[in-house]
């Protein structure tokens, strides 16, 4: 079986600040969460075990979304989860 690598470039703060962000401050800033949509999407079938994911938002130091197996996998609700 062959794996294909991909190698991602860098990005730096004010592009990545640029194309993501959950309120106006950027114009034509997309959401996050409706980015990586997709990728979350498939989580469930690639994963071996439980699990749970989480998007951070670090500039403003709070999380922007999570799911999966969270009560689970720590000892928060998922409420709880996604206001620390």
């Amino acid at each position: 079986m062959h794996t294909e690598t991909h190698v991602l470039s860098p990005v730096d703060s004010m592009t990545f600040r640029s194309v993501f962000a959950r309120d106006n401050r950027c114009p034509g800033a997309r959401d996050p969460l409706d980015y990586f949509y997709p990728t979350i999407e498939r989580f469930g079938r690639m994963a071996i075990g439980q699990h749970f994911w989480f998007i951070l938002d670090f500039p403003a130091g709070k999380h922007c979304a999570c799911g999966g197996d969270v009560e689970y996998l720590t000892p928060f609700t998922l409420t709880e989860f996604s206001s620390l």
